[in-house]
C-alpha cells in the first residue's frame, strides 16, 4: 500500500510538472550560424532580442528544436526588403534574423523572434486547430486586413498577433486580452505541449 501511495504522488507530481508552463528560453541556445553576427552587437540588442522571447512557453522552444528548428543571424538585407527583420522557412523550420539595420526599432528586434516564431507555431499546429480556433483566427484577420498592414492571411496574422500576444504578457495576465479570439494563441501553445507530451 505505501509503495501504491509513492507511486500515485510521483505521477500526479510528473503530471503537475508537465502542465505547468515554463518559460527562459534565450535566442542564443537556438542560434545554428551568424554567431559572429549576433555576438558583434551591443548588449542593449541582446536583452532586446531575448526580452520577449524569454516569455515564450518552454515547451514551444523544444518542439521547435525537437523538430529540427533552428536561429540563423545575418546582417544582410532579407528578401530584398530593407524593412524586413525575419522570415521563417517553413521545409526547414529555419528562422532569420537580421541583427543590423538603421530601419529597426527596439520594439521591431524584440517582436522579430517571436514573430517568426508564430509561424513554426501555426504551421505545426493549425491542422489540429479545433473549429472554434480556426473561427477565432479568421476573426482576427478579417478585422484587422483592413488597417493592419501586418495581417494579410491568416498565416501572417496569426504571427504578428502573437508577438503582440507575447508583448503584452497576455497569457500570464499583465494584460487583459483585447478580445476573446486572442485565446487561440494560449491553445495554440498548449497544442504545442499536447505534441511534445505524445513524443516523449
Amino acid at each position: 500500500m505505501k509503495n501504491l501511495v509513492r507511486t500515485i504522488v510521483i505521477v500526479v507530481n510528473l503530471v503537475v510538472m508537465m502542465t505547468v508552463t515554463a518559460f527562459a528560453a534565450n535566442v542564443t541556445q537556438l542560434i545554428a550560424s551568424g554567431h559572429d553576427v549576433y555576438d558583434q552587437q551591443p548588449e542593449s540588442y541582446k536583452i532586446a532580442v531575448n526580452t520577449y522571447f524569454e516569455r515564450v512557453p518552454n515547451s514551444v522552444i523544444v518542439l521547435f528544436m525537437q523538430r529540427g528548428g533552428t536561429i540563423h543571424y545575418t546582417d544582410t538585407v532579407l528578401v530584398g526588403q530593407q524593412d524586413v527583420n525575419g522570415i521563417y522557412t517553413f521545409d526547414s523550420k529555419q528562422i532569420t534574423l537580421k541583427a543590423t539595420s538603421n530601419n529597426n526599432s527596439w520594439d521591431e528586434v524584440q517582436k522579430a523572434p517571436v514573430h517568426e516564431l508564430g509561424h513554426f507555431i501555426y504551421h505545426t499546429t493549425q491542422p489540429m486547430f479545433t473549429d472554434q480556433m480556426k473561427a477565432d483566427i479568421r476573426k482576427l484577420y478579417n478585422e484587422r486586413k483592413s488597417y493592419d498592414n501586418r495581417c494579410y492571411n491568416e498565416d501572417e496574422t496569426f504571427a504578428a498577433l502573437y508577438s503582440d500576444y507575447i508583448k503584452f504578457n497576455y497569457r500570464g495576465g499583465a494584460h487583459a486580452m483585447p478580445s476573446p479570439e486572442y485565446r487561440v494563441f494560449m491553445q495554440a501553445e498548449d497544442l504545442c505541449q499536447q505534441m511534445l507530451s505524445y513524443s516523449i
